[in-house]
Formats: structure tokens, C-alpha cells, sequence
């Protein structure tokens, strides 16, 4: 099967379209030139009709008397004789033929007189087309006009103001009649493929022209590789729709250099994180492997080595975790959640860590308010926030938790009393694996870079907006915003 583009399948469809309305439009020129043309073959033999009724019987088309005339009656009965010499000087210019029959017995209707007539030509007649002219009762079937193979014509019924009952016959070949169909046809025969032929040449190269800057975006898609995504599609003028794909088509390939470049440094994030605790665990088991040791530094040993799995158990958690929520595309369960329900089983769970820096966690009174969200996540994102304000505040400080209510939605407020953090850094600190390293030194090492990352996608899960609201060197407010209602 052949594989067609686009663009030739377009001009195919509009070649295809253009052929049908030519045949449409051919196809009504002819019927519209034919029915003209019997309309003007009949509006000429009806003409000659007229005269030769003025002429002959003193009287109009509609039997109407025109004038007296004292010798019609001495003239109609050498009807004969006069018919063929006046009527042939009457019609013979216009290429008709007239027959004159007589129908005083309708029956058996008798030629009697006939004009520019010769032997090949033979104007029908019989009498049932007599009856049927005679008992007309409307104008068009009392001037009958009939189609034969050869002939065309108009059969009138004339009766006279003497009582004599005629019918008269004027017709006309249909040689001129085909000759004149078979032009208009043959011209449009002519015309049409040509007219097609140029109108689809034109299709093509309108098509072409149209479908540049497609084969331009192709062009430079291909030279977009996984190794090089800098690169984009050549903008256009307008704004037109190819004007909108090239914007559609960089702002994915910006999207998706953005997430190469995020993953490529995620990788590089994970693997440094998790290389230093494989490496001290690796140097600390080769140490202690050299040479026999006491219970005591085997012991002192294996708890090192312990915090070191902790500590990994807890990045790989971590990640496992932000990459479930990254990969998830559907909303965990959410349901009504009481905040108050939510804050203090937070604190239960890391009171203990507060109490060995002895430190104090003051929890204002919180509002009966339910959040809409998962229960899981939502107690992870809190404690991930009041495990940051534990750790970074030092031995005997203090951490504050309240509520700012407002018209629209709640602010929970999480402050600590550690050193701050720089402006420049305000920006950075929700990025995974970002850590300061020179704010608070004894607690350098446990951080693994995570938790506020952590919070910040969770956070985004449940359409709750979390910053850094203030920072000082008396401490930090984390602020968390969101929806609530009242229960």
C-alpha cells in the first residue's frame, strides 16, 4: 500500500472535491442550457403560430378575432392553394415547416395543406392527438408543443369565426437543437479537465506552501536528541495554529529538558547520598576487621554502624516515597481530617526527639477544622516540618505551633528558635538534596536533604501552600496554607 503525505493526500481530497463540483456544475450548465433552448425553440415556433393565425385566419394565437375581413371566406376555401405560397414566405427565414390539418372530424383529421416541407420530412399526426388538442382546456396543452426524434413542434387548435376547425402544426428539426448541445458539451468535455488540471496544480502548491513550516518544525525536531534538548523549533510571526504547535512543541521540549535535567542531577543527588553512608560503613567494618577487637569497640562498632543503615533506611524511604507521589496519576484517599487529631499525633511521635535536646513544644489552641486529604501524608507533612524546627533548634529552645484563621482558608504556623536561614537560600531549601551545611553544625550530618522536598510535594498533592513565611537569627516560621472546613 502506498504511503501517501499529507500533503498529497490534501490535494488528492481537493482535486477529488473540485472534480465533483465541475461535474455538478457542468451537469447543471447543460440542463440549464437545454431547458434554455427549448424554451426559445418553443417562444419561435409560438411566434410563427401568431403570425400565420393573424395572417391566414384573421384571429390571435387565443382565437380572438383580430378583424373582419369580407373576403375570409372566399380566401379559406382555396385554404390549399394560399397556405403553402404565404405561409413559406412567413416561416421559411426561421427554418420552420407548418402543416395544416382539417378536424371537422376529429376522427380522421386530413392534411391539407403544407409548407417548406419535403419528403424526409413527416410531421406526426393521429387522432388521438387531435382529441387531445381539441378538449384542451389550458393554454399550453391547446398550443401542444411535442418532441419527436427529429422534429420539434407546436400543434394549435384554430377555430375559425366560420365554424371551419383546423389544427396547425409548426415545427423545427432538432438538428440544430443537438448541434448546439453537443458544442456545450464538448466545450465543457474541454474546458473542465483543463480547468481541474490547473485548479489542482495550484491546490498543490498552495498545499506546499501551507505545509512549509511543518516540514521546517520536522526538520528541526529531528536535529532535538536526548543528548542536546537546548535546542528549539524557529518561532514564526504569527499566531497562527503553526504558530501555536512550535509554542506547544517548546514549551514540552522545555518541560522536558527541564526533567532530564532533573533526573540527571537527581541521580547524581542520589548517588552521593548514598555512596557516604555505604563508604563509612564499608571503612568502619575494614577497620575493625584489621585487627581483633574488645567487646566494647565491637559493640561501639556496630552501633555506628547502625545509625549509618538508619540513616540510609531513612534517604531510600524518602525517595521511595517521592518517587511514588511523582509516578502516582491518581489522588491517594482523601477524606475529612481533624487538625487537631493531625497536630497532636505528630507531637506524640517526636516529642521523645524534643525531649532529648530538651526542648519545649508550645501548641496554641487549634480550631475544631477539618482538611480534606489523606491522613498518611498529611501526618508525614507536619512531621516532617516539626522534626526540621527540632533539629535545627538547639538544646533547651523553644518551638511554637498556631493557627491564623481567615475568611477564605487557615495558615498553620510552625516556629523554631535555630540560627535562620539567608535570604539567598529561601528559594532553594523545598529542593531535594539541598542542604546548608554551615547553619547548624552538630546536626549537619543527620540531614539527609529530603524532608522539606518531602513536604513541599505532599503539600502540592493536597493544594496546601507551604513557605518559609519568616527567618531571622532568633528562628524560622514555616507557614502551611490551605482549604478548610469547619466541623
Amino acid at each position: 500500500m502506498i504511503n501517501h503525505s499529507i500533503r498529497n493526500r490534501l490535494t488528492i481530497y481537493f482535486a477529488s472535491i473540485v472534480a465533483i463540483i465541475l461535474l455538478l456544475f457542468d451537469l447543471l450548465i447543460i440542463l440549464s442550457f437545454r431547458d434554455n433552448l427549448l424554451d426559445n425553440i418553443e417562444s419561435s415556433l409560438l411566434s410563427s403560430c401568431s403570425v400565420i393565425t393573424g395572417e391566414i385566419f384573421k384571429q390571435d394565437i387565443s382565437g380572438k378575432l383580430i378583424e373582419e375581413d369580407s373576403e375570409y371566406e372566399d380566401e379559406i376555401s382555396k385554404i390549399s392553394e394560399l397556405f403553402p405560397v404565404e405561409i413559406a414566405e412567413l416561416i421559411e427565414s426561421m427554418g420552420h415547416f407548418a402543416q395544416l390539418l382539417d378536424v371537422q372530424n376529429p376522427a380522421k383529421p386530413v392534411i391539407i395543406a403544407r409548407a417548406h416541407l419535403n419528403e424526409n420530412i413527416n410531421i406526426p399526426y393521429n387522432p388521438e392527438l387531435v382529441q387531445k388538442i381539441i378538449g384542451s382546456k389550458s393554454s399550453k396543452d391547446k398550443y401542444l408543443f411535442k418532441k419527436s426524434q427529429e422534429l420539434m413542434l407546436v400543434n394549435l387548435y384554430i377555430l375559425d369565426h366560420l365554424g371551419n376547425k383546423f389544427v396547425l402544426q409548426i415545427a423545427e428539426t432538432t438538428v440544430n437543437f443537438k448541434n448546439d448541445l453537443k458544442w456545450i458539451f464538448t466545450s465543457l468535455l474541454i474546458a473542465s479537465p483543463l480547468f481541474l488540471l490547473i485548479l489542482s496544480i495550484f491546490g498543490y502548491f498552495m498545499i506546499k506552501t501551507a505545509f512549509k513550516p511543518v516540514t521546517n518544525i520536522v526538520e528541526d525536531v529531528n536535529k532535538i536528541t536526548a543528548k542536546d534538548l537546548s535546542l528549539r523549533i524557529k518561532s514564526m510571526s504569527g499566531k497562527d495554529e503553526i504558530g501555536k504547535l512550535i509554542d506547544t512543541f517548546n514549551n514540552l521540549i522545555e518541560r522536558l529538558e527541564r526533567s532530564f535535567n532533573l533526573t540527571k542531577q537527581f541521580s547524581i543527588d542520589v548517588s552521593h547520598e548514598l555512596k557516604t553512608p555505604l563508604t563509612v560503613l564499608r571503612g568502619e567494618i575494614e577497620v575493625i576487621l584489621r585487627h581483633s577487637r574488645s567487646k566494647e569497640e565491637y559493640v561501639r562498632t556496630l552501633n555506628s554502624l547502625v545509625e549509618e543503615v538508619i540513616k540510609l533506611q531513612a534517604i531510600i524511604d524518602n525517595l521511595l516515597l517521592l518517587a511514588n507521589l511523582d509516578a502516582s496519576r491518581r489522588l491517594p484517599e482523601f477524606e475529612d481530617v481533624d487538625l487537631n487529631e493531625l497536630i497532636l499525633e505528630t507531637f506524640e511521635d517526636l516529642h521523645w526527639l524534643a525531649t532529648q535536646k530538651n526542648q519545649n513544644i508550645e501548641i496554641r489552641e487549634i480550631p475544631s477544622i477539618s482538611i480534606h486529604g489523606d491522613k498518611t501524608l498529611l501526618i508525614r507533612l507536619f512531621s516532617n516540618i516539626l522534626e526540621n524546627a527540632i533539629k535545627y533548634s538547639p538544646r533547651n529552645g523553644k518551638i511554637r505551633i498556631f493557627c491564623n484563621i481567615s475568611k477564605d482558608s487557615m495558615e498553620i504556623n510552625v516556629q523554631d528558635s535555630g540560627p535562620g536561614i539567608s535570604k539567598e537560600y529561601h528559594t532553594k531549601i523545598f529542593e531535594r538534596f539541598f542542604r546548608i551545611n554551615d547553619l547548624y553544625e552538630p546536626t549537619k550530618s543527620k540531614s539527609s536533604g529530603l524532608g522539606l522536598a518531602l513536604a513541599k510535594k505532599i503539600a502540592d498533592l493536597h493544594n496546601i501552600t507551604i513557605k518559609l513565611k519568616n527567618s531571622s537569627p532568633q528562628g524560622c516560621i514555616f507557614s502551611l496554607s490551605a482549604p478548610f472546613k469547619y466541623d
